[in-house]
């Protein structure tokens, strides 16, 4: 009789174990269900355009969650919701919640970088590659790509140098991308920064000459026409009518705002060629350090 009770009594506690076990996956599955749907409806909401309110949806995820796994998924996909829509200061603070264990962990350092060097702030980017370290043969490939860019937009070609050098051009996703950095690196190292304080002189010795050692050929040789137009009809009123005559003076204001503005303009062109040439390298370089994550990871 015993015995008898005691066999009542286990096979009902597994009765009730079993129960309880049913009832976890039945709420675990509910909640993936939701979870499937809410997914559904932010990528329906960004395939139409409207990344305000995946990016509204998805942060109401965050709230609600409560599995942690979950609320992994959904961190990673609000950062690469912001990085799509160029908010790149959100994307960064969520790319950043990855951590090692994580399978997103690699993706979310490169995406990390490439946010910071977005918001111009490569020496961050380069300090996170730097502790970042990289074991997988291929992932080097994108590892030293990235290193030599960051270096790029920091203009520290002598270390953009050094990961250049390592550089194998075989692995597809980055290999056309090496070569572009590579050819970046070479117009970075080619291009001769003048001096706007050389280019002023110039300009005061002949109008126009300042320009033309800044790189703008037919503005200098504009500069120079104007001036000397100018500078000839101030000398013939003043040697005909005299210095007080109305006209000698007129020309000889215009002549004046016309010389400075030429020395000024000339000391301009050459920071302006420069910042334009740095800003063409670097949407060039940023261009080039996005290619191989979409490639890879989208």
């Amino acid at each position: 009789m015993r015995i008898f009770l005691i066999l009542i009594f286990v096979f009902s506690l597994n009765f009730l174990l079993s129960q309880n076990k049913e009832d976890s996956l039945i709420f675990l599955s509910s909640e993936d269900s939701i979870f499937d749907e809410n997914i559904q409806l932010t990528n329906h909401l960004m395939r139409i355009n409207e990344p305000e309110l995946a990016v509204y949806q998805l942060k109401k995820m965050e709230l609600d969650c409560e599995n942690p796994l979950l609320c992994d998924s959904v961190n990673y996909i609000l950062a690469k919701t912001y990085f799509s829509i160029q908010d790149f200061e959100n994307s960064l603070h969520y790319f950043q919640k990855s951590t090692p264990d994580k399978s997103s962990w690699r993706e979310s350092k490169y995406y990390s970088a490439l946010s910071l060097n977005y918001l111009n702030r490569p020496d961050e980017a380069f300090m996170l590659l730097e502790n970042y370290s990289e074991n997988d043969i291929n992932f080097k490939q994108l590892y030293y790509l990235n290193c030599a860019g960051t270096s790029l937009l920091q203009y520290k070609l002598s270390e953009a140098k050094t990961y250049i050098e390592l550089f194998s051009n075989d692995w597809y996703p980055v290999a056309e991308q090496q070569e572009n950095i590579m050819m970046i690196y070479n117009e970075m190292s080619k291009f001769k920064k003048k001096s706007p304080f050389v280019a002023a002189s110039l300009s005061t010795l002949v109008p126009g000459l300042g320009k033309v050692y800044a790189g703008r050929m037919g503005e200098g040789i504009s500069a120079f026409l104007i001036n000397a137009g100018l500078g000839l009809v101030t000398y013939e009123n003043f040697r005909k009518d005299g210095l007080l005559d109305i006209k000698t003076m007129f020309f000889g204001a215009l002549f004046t705002t016309f010389y400075v503005g030429n020395i000024w303009g000339s000391a301009l062109s050459v920071k302006l060629i420069k910042d334009e040439f740095i800003d063409e390298s670097n949407e060039q370089i940023l261009f080039n350090l996005r290619v191989p994550l979409r490639l890879i990871y989208e």
